[in-house]
């Protein structure tokens, strides 16, 4: 796709997904269904995508401005990746170009990934790096399911990434729900988390070791908002740990989470995080 395209379905309202991209695997396994490369200003919605190694992908291939205003909503991504061969997969993966010489890093502003639907994805659901992102309303069940140690993930905020995950819904998976690696003002919040089963790798449902990216135009300590969010388990595990360096975190805020009784513990953070309120167990 180009600077300033729309896709979308179209026509009847009661077709849900107007747009189905789903290449034949028994042909060809391509690498991604949908492909925005140097894009800006671009919306995809009302898409469904399987059959391939990543869902949608975006990633500039030259030296150019950041990538600004994109928006994918309400799209059905599912059976993404090679189950069968224990491949990674992932249903929206957001990566920069880099430049090794010049050590340039593409930077996106104003991402926004709402109202999705994630099925059947062999890593990672989605997974976003370096810039401003808002990642709110979707659906995710059954993400991980190649097991791949280090690579099963619901969300990933991956290195200079920040801004919002809200009021998503991650089910039924294998590894860390949520992962933070970002940096900046980072909000979590009203996030519903159940039925997931960590392997020996991961540390917690949610997880964070924030880094400072030296891409980003301001390299911003770890400011964390981390509330109203919902977490359960029938394992006892670890449901919130940072382990973030004190020396780049500035001030995070951990309240008003609900804990189910088979969460072993609430919280492994730094002296310096504030737990405001005392939690609530969920019924």
């Amino acid at each position: 796709l180009f600077p300033y395209t729309t896709l979308f379905r179209s026509g009847d309202p009661a077709i849900e997904y107007g747009i189905h991209i789903a290449p034949d695997r028994n042909k060809i396994y391509p690498y991604c269904a949908l492909q925005l490369q140097n894009s800006t200003d671009v919306e995809v919605a009302n898409c469904e995508l399987n059959n391939a190694g990543v869902g949608i992908l975006q990633n500039a291939s030259v030296t150019a401005s950041a990538e600004k205003n994109i928006y994918l909503h309400d799209n059905y991504l599912h059976d993404l990746g090679d189950l069968p061969q224990k491949k990674k997969g992932y249903g929206i993966f957001i990566k920069p170009f880099i430049n090794n010489d010049s050590g340039y890093i593409q930077q996106f502003e104003n991402f926004v990934i709402e109202r999705n639907k994630f099925e059947h994805i062999a890593s990672v659901a989605i997974n976003v790096c370096n810039g401003e992102f808002n990642i709110s309303n979707n659906s995710i069940k059954k993400y991980g399911l190649s097991g791949l140690l280090n690579n099963s993930y619901g969300i990933v905020f991956d290195r200079g990434s920040f801004g919002k995950i809200l009021n998503n819904a991650i089910d039924s998976g294998y590894g860390s729900a949520i992962q933070i690696l970002g940096c900046g003002i980072i909000d979590v919040a009203y996030n519903t988390i159940e039925n997931i089963k960590l392997n020996n790798t991961d540390k917690s449902l949610l997880y964070i070791n924030a880094t400072l990216s030296k891409h980003l135009t301001n390299p911003f300590q770890l400011k964390l908002n981390c509330h109203d969010n919902s977490f359960s388990s029938d394992k006892n595990v670890v449901a919130i740990k940072n382990e973030t360096s004190p020396s780049i975190t500035a001030d995070n805020y951990f309240f008003k989470n609900k804990f189910a009784a088979a969460i072993k513990t609430k919280y492994e953070v730094n002296p310096k995080d504030k737990i405001l309120k005392t939690e609530l167990s969920v019924r």
